[in-house]
C-alpha cells in the first residue's frame, strides 16, 4: 500500500496539539458522515491509530503528536494511488 507521510509543525503544548487532532477527527465524521463509515481511533498517549472507509476504500494510519509537530502516516489501497496528491492537499 502506498503511504502518505505528512508533518505539521506547531508551537502548541503537546497535549493541546493532541486535543485539537482528536477534535478534528470528530469533526471529520460529522462533516463527511455521508461518505465516511466505520471511523475508529485508538489513542495511546500522544499517538493515535485510525481507520475508516470512504468511497469503498479502506484508509488507515497513525497520527503522532510531538512537542514540535503532528506527524501523519496514512496507508491507502493501491486503487486510490491516483488520488494521492489530492488527498494530501485536502489534509493540508
Amino acid at each position: 500500500m502506498p503511504d502518505i507521510k505528512l508533518s505539521f509543525p506547531h508551537r502548541l503544548a503537546q497535549d493541546e496539539a493532541a486535543r485539537r487532532v482528536k477534535r478534528l477527527l470528530g469533526d471529520l465524521q460529522e462533516s463527511y458522515g455521508d461518505r465516511i463509515r466505520d471511523l475508529r481511533e485508538d489513542w495511546k498517549g500522544n499517538s493515535c491509530t485510525f481507520g475508516f472507509q470512504v468511497s469503498g476504500f479502506t484508509v488507515s494510519g497513525t497520527i503522532t503528536t510531538t512537542p514540535k509537530s503532528v506527524d501523519l502516516v496514512g496507508r491507502l489501497p493501491w486503487t486510490a494511488t491516483v488520488f494521492k496528491s489530492q488527498i494530501e492537499d485536502a489534509i493540508r
